[in-house]
């Protein structure tokens, strides 16, 4: 079971199939996407209360986290803590292989 659910919502709008299949897929830059743009609108949002509303640090730091979290703490999460213990990573989960690669 994948410690952030991604399974689960997969079985919703997809049906079952071979999961060595499903695991030659390569992840690449469209799967993280949705990622992104958790931190993009944020971002977006931010600069332009930046610009409309002047200089603010809160403001600042609730713009900031967002992009702090997904370039630092994504590896983290996803590679030391969570999928390398799960149990669907060594079937077929795409995100195991992607941070975990072994480096050359």
């Amino acid at each position: 079971m994948c410690a952030f659910g991604k399974g689960a919502i997969a079985s919703i709008f997809f049906k079952k199939g071979n999961p060595k299949k499903f695991g030659e897929r390569e992840l690449n830059f469209k799967d993280l996407i949705p990622q992104l743009l958790v931190v993009l609108i944020p971002l977006a949002i931010g600069v332009a209360l930046l610009i409309s509303r002047g200089f603010d640090v809160l403001i600042l730091i609730a713009m900031l986290y967002p992009v702090f979290s997904w370039v630092c703490l994504n590896q983290v999460i996803y590679g030391k803590l969570a999928c390398i213990h799960c149990k669907q990573g060594t079937i077929c989960c795409q995100a195991l292989k992607f941070f975990t690669k072994k480096k050359k």
